[in-house]
């Protein structure tokens, strides 16, 4: 249930308490061999167990220019191997956009995975089914180098979000060649087993490793 305590001043901004993590414009360095790359401040919801939530929708995406300082960043930190595309919702960008960004992401030859955070499967999946161009330009970037892998990690957190939509978007998208992640908000709503075991028999049917 929603409770006044989410609006507290604590809870507004930066409640993990981020913001010391952040090298340079963009990254957010935390774990020795992976990074959070924040692409956008734009999301396809406002998911109420997101830490962020309060940070969002002031409309900035990361610049080519940023990017570059991003690139230069990450090789002169090769230990760096894992590459965490988040913000926001990565998939809210234009195709050019995000194609620019992970374009750059492969050109560092110590990146091996590069994985795309994203919520629009469940909340928007047209954003999948009504762009080719997306399609095409994933199909293009899994194919580009060897020995990098790109992942995108759904949100699913509730059985009710499996319409056909969405699971013909994740059908779509897998066929690109990207792999399958979900990750999920702990909420106390779906905290019975039997909607827990409806959500892992959905995720297992639609090949989408459960991580979270």
């Amino acid at each position: 249930m929603p409770d006044l305590q989410e609006l507290n001043d604590d809870l507004a901004s930066d409640s993990l308490h981020e913001i010391k993590y952040h090298d340079i414009p963009g990254i957010q360095y935390k774990y020795g061999d992976q990074i959070n790359l924040l692409v956008t401040s734009t999301c396809a919801a406002i998911c109420r167990y997101c830490f962020r939530k309060n940070l969002l929708h002031n409309g900035s995406a990361i610049t080519a220019t940023e990017m570059a300082k991003v690139r230069e960043w990450l090789e002169a930190h090769p230990n760096v191997k894992s590459v965490v595309v988040t913000g926001g919702e990565p998939l809210i960008l234009s195709t050019s956009k995000l194609n620019a960004i992970l374009t750059t992401l492969q050109k560092v030859e110590s990146v091996e995975h590069i994985r795309i955070s994203a919520k629009i499967c469940s909340f928007n999946p047209y954003r999948i089914l009504d762009d080719p161009g997306l399609l095409k330009m994933l199909r293009e970037r899994c194919q580009a180098r060897l020995g990098n892998t790109i992942w995108i990690g759904n949100h699913f957190s509730h059985p009710k979000e499996f319409t056909d939509s969405s699971r013909e978007a994740v059908r779509l998208l897998k066929a690109t060649g990207v792999g399958m992640l979900n990750n999920k908000g702990r909420l106390g709503a779906d905290a019975g087993p039997v909607t827990w075991s409806e959500r892992t028999v959905s995720l297992a049917r639609l090949r989408a490793v459960l991580s979270g």
